[in-house]
């Protein structure tokens, strides 16, 4: 079977093992592909064909922060949704340098619990999007400021990301500029 024009591979809740990414080299023209919901831990590294896909979906996985040094040779990423996984900050390290071209990121419904994680995501300078809703976020945090600089962001999603006695106590603060919604 030939596969060569396949721009789109949705393959959502089944239960293929996800050494996949290892196997597209016959996809040359993939530019969207879903795994989410397979309950998957691990994630093999990815090949040259699958380095040009712009959109990944890994949401709904088991997946943990070690997924990121394995998915910076996906160059081409434009969009990453790793959403309802075991991300933490431990470990947590985007290599920005290799993924310059990503616009969105949804790591909501993780367990991030610092206000680092904006630190780790400073140097992607074309995002536009990012979705930490659904974690714990401890800390103070300022949008455009020394924690996260990024001229490009346009939507921040923090749903559901305080601690109630945190909030109410005056330990958290966000410093939204003009130019970015902050939800």
């Amino acid at each position: 079977m030939r596969l060569g024009k396949l721009e789109n591979l949705y393959l959502r809740g089944n239960q293929l093992n996800i050494s996949i990414l290892s196997i597209l080299s016959g996809l040359s023209s993939l530019k969207s592909l879903d795994l989410s919901g397979k309950s998957a831990d691990r994630i093999s590294t990815p090949t040259d064909e699958a380095g040009k896909v712009r959109d990944l979906d890994l949401s709904n996985n088991r997946l943990n922060s070690r997924i990121l040094s394995i998915l910076s040779g996906l160059s081409s990423l434009k969009s990453l949704d790793l959403s309802e996984n075991m991300l933490t900050e431990s470990g947590f390290e985007i290599k920005s340098s290799h993924l310059g071209k990503l616009e969105n990121l949804d790591l909501s419904h993780n367990n991030i619990f610092n206000d680092n994680i904006l630190s780790h995501l400073r140097g992607l300078s074309s995002l536009k999007s990012l979705d930490l809703s659904y974690n714990m976020l401890l800390g103070s945090m300022t949008v455009n400021g020394t924690f996260f600089n990024s001229s490009t962001l346009e939507e921040l999603y923090l749903d559901n990301t305080f601690s109630p006695n945190k909030l109410s106590s005056g330990h958290w603060s966000i410093a939204c500029s003009s130019s970015i919604v902050c939800w």
